[in-house]
C-alpha cells in the first residue's frame, strides 16, 4: 500500500471506532446532565463527570470523518485571508521565537474551501515549524503561487480539464525530519517532541475532506510543508 492508501485505510478504522464510542459517551453526558437537575447534592461531582466527558467528545472530534454536508459549509475566499488569521491567532508565539517572512502572490484567485477547517490545518503546520526551531536565527517563511498543471483534452467533449493548482508553502530552519520519519508523521499519536503527536494527522486529514493535499520535504535542517489546493480550469 501507498502511504496516501494506508493513511485513508488508518483514518477508515479510526472512524468506524469512533463511531462505536460516541453513543455511549453522549448517553453518559446526557444521564450526569439530567441527574444533576435532579439531585440537590453532589452536583459538584455531576459537573466533573460532564467536564471529563466533554474533554473526551472534542478529542473524538478530531477523528470524525468529514458530514455529508460538508459542501454546504464551503465558502468563497482568498486564501491569504486565512493565512493571515492563522498568523494572527499565534501572534504572540510568533513574535516572541522566529522571524516571520510572507511571499505572497497578489494575483491568486479566490477558493471554496471549509474556511473554518483549513485555519485549523494552517495553524497546526504553523505550530509544527515553530515546535521545531530553537535556534536564536530561526525563521518561517509562508509563499503563495500559482501551480500550472497538465491540460487533458477529453475526446467528443469541448471543455478541457487543467489540473491547475494554488500552493502555499510553509519553510523553516528548525530541526528537520529525519529520513527514517518520513512515511509515520501524519499519523495519529506519533510525535517526536514529547507532544500528542495529533496536529500533522489533522490537518492531513482536513486537506483530504477538502481535496486538497499536503506534503513536506526536509533536507539538513530545512522543511517545507506544501499545501496543493486544486482550481478549476477554463
Amino acid at each position: 500500500l501507498s502511504f496516501d492508501n494506508k493513511f485513508e485505510f488508518l483514518n477508515d478504522f479510526i472512524s468506524k471506532l469512533i463511531s462505536i464510542i460516541i453513543t455511549p459517551i453522549s448517553n453518559i453526558r446526557g444521564s450526569a446532565q439530567l441527574l444533576q437537575k435532579i439531585e440537590s447534592k453532589n452536583t459538584e461531582f455531576y459537573e466533573i463527570i460532564i467536564n471529563e466527558v466533554e474533554k473526551l467528545s472534542n478529542f473524538i472530534r478530531i477523528f470524525k470523518n468529514k458530514p455529508i454536508n460538508l459542501q454546504k459549509t464551503k465558502t468563497n475566499f482568498n486564501i491569504h485571508e486565512i493565512i493571515r488569521t492563522s498568523i494572527k491567532n499565534l501572534d504572540t508565539l510568533i513574535i516572541k521565537r522566529i522571524n516571520l517572512i510572507e511571499n505572497f502572490d497578489p494575483s491568486l484567485p479566490n477558493v471554496l474551501l471549509n474556511k473554518k477547517e483549513m485555519v485549523i490545518l494552517l495553524e497546526n503546520l504553523i505550530t509544527n515549524s515553530l515546535e521545531s526551531i530553537s535556534k536564536e536565527n530561526g525563521y518561517i517563511k509562508i509563499s503563495t503561487s500559482y501551480y500550472f498543471g497538465e491540460i487533458q483534452n477529453i475526446p467528443n467533449i469541448k471543455k478541457s480539464i487543467s489540473s491547475n493548482f494554488i500552493l502555499i508553502e510553509i519553510e523553516d530552519n528548525g530541526e528537520g525530519i529525519r529520513e527514517e520519519f518520513n512515511n509515520q508523521i501524519f499519523f495519529p499519536f506519533f510525535s517526536t517532541k514529547d507532544k500528542k503527536g495529533l496536529g500533522l494527522y489533522q490537518a492531513k486529514k482536513i486537506a483530504l475532506e477538502n481535496d486538497c493535499e499536503v506534503q513536506f520535504q526536509s533536507l539538513n535542517n530545512l522543511t517545507i510543508f506544501k499545501i496543493w489546493i486544486p482550481i478549476d480550469g477554463k
